[in-house]
């Protein structure tokens, strides 16, 4: 995922989805799951470029 997809990924409900009938998770809700950590911290890479983000104490 790029910056677009990271900021949203980390946000509620904040879906690139949305009115996407052919994928699940449209409403973003599985990865604040996560929001009960005491840390966060995502690292991807797409078009060959390195996102990392983290959040401590995300709640």
């Amino acid at each position: 995922m790029d910056e677009k997809g990271l900021a949203s990924f980390l946000d509620l409900g904040n879906s690139l989805r949305r009115g996407d009938e052919n994928s699940i998770g449209e409403k973003e809700h599985g990865t604040k799951v996560f929001f009960s950590s005491r840390k966060i911290e995502v690292i991807t890479v797409k078009d060959e470029k390195k996102y990392h983000a983290v959040m401590n104490e995300p709640s």
